[in-house]
């Protein structure tokens, strides 16, 4: 048994365990090292007397403590490593090996990520863009067609820049008190509907290609989505309702990453026939 010495004189003392028990013994059963109040020790139980007293030094505790630990990393790692092969078994199992698949299933787990943060934290917004991209350039080359990777990029970074345009007009929307102020805001509208029509130009033919490649409707009804999207807020905006025109655009993209995620999902080997490809 294990416990700590509670008090120690120079003939006898008192061992406390694990669980609050307590056990007298005299001096003279202290068979190894030097005790003190405090020492964690080894001991025998006979009939409520400590017997056979060993000190338990700090090496040996650092030494159980250290074979715990590793016991305890090591056990983590099998179990990531048995989950991460049961994955590995279902979604070959799901794919049958197929390389497209996997891709598919990769994007989509992007797109999720997208939808579950977009708005929320920018990093894992990234994150999520990155994996559905990296899902994407790999289908890209498998299929020897980068073009849709290359427009889902641009559709991307132009939606952004529409974005941060709108926010800027819609703050401003109430400040305009001079011509030079009009003016600043009529340029950045125009700013604005030109990364609107580029991103709307982007998305389609994206989408398009993915749709044609894969015999995947879903993949334009994604891009009507997203079109709509972009263009709500300039609706709104010339309805003059502002909280709209912030509002919409989010409920649309959602609409249009859940559609995406479901054709991601849906990308089957089986469903791809070369004549259809587009290359631009």
């Amino acid at each position: 048994m294990n416990g700590i010495v509670l008090n120690i004189t120079e003939t006898s003392g008192i061992i406390v365990d694990d669980d609050g028990e307590r056990y007298t013994f005299e001096i003279n059963e202290v068979k190894q090292g030097s005790l003190k109040n405090g020492s964690k020790v080894n001991f025998v139980n006979n009939d409520g007397l400590a017997k056979d007293i060993y000190l338990l030094n700090s090496a040996n505790i650092a030494s159980d403590t250290t074979e715990t630990i590793s016991k305890g990393i090591l056990k983590g790692a099998s179990v990531a490593t048995s989950t991460g092969a049961l994955i590995k078994e279902k979604i070959d199992s799901y794919t049958n090996g197929s390389q497209i698949q996997k891709m598919g299933l990769i994007a989509a787990f992007g797109a999720v990520i997208v939808i579950l943060f977009f708005n929320v934290s920018d990093i894992l917004t990234i994150v999520g863009f990155a994996i559905e991209m990296f899902a994407l350039y790999n289908l890209g080359i498998i299929k020897k067609n980068m073009s849709f990777f290359t427009y889902r990029i641009k559709a991307i970074i132009s939606f952004a820049i529409a974005m941060f345009i709108l926010n800027s007009i819609v703050m401003n929307f109430f400040l305009i008190v001079s011509g030079e102020n009009l003016i600043f805001n009529g340029f950045k509208a125009v700013l604005l509907i030109v990364a609107i029509i580029y991103s709307i130009y982007s998305i389609f033919k994206a989408y398009t290609q993915l749709g044609k490649i894969f015999y995947n409707k879903l993949f334009i009804i994604s891009a009507w989505l997203y079109i709509a999207a972009l263009i709500s807020p300039i609706v709104f905006i010339l309805m003059k309702d502002l909280p709209l025109a912030l509002d919409a655009p989010y409920y649309l993209v959602f609409g249009h990453y859940i559609i995406l995620i479901i054709a991601y999902i849906k990308i089957k080997d089986d469903k791809v026939e070369e004549n259809y490809i587009n290359n631009d």
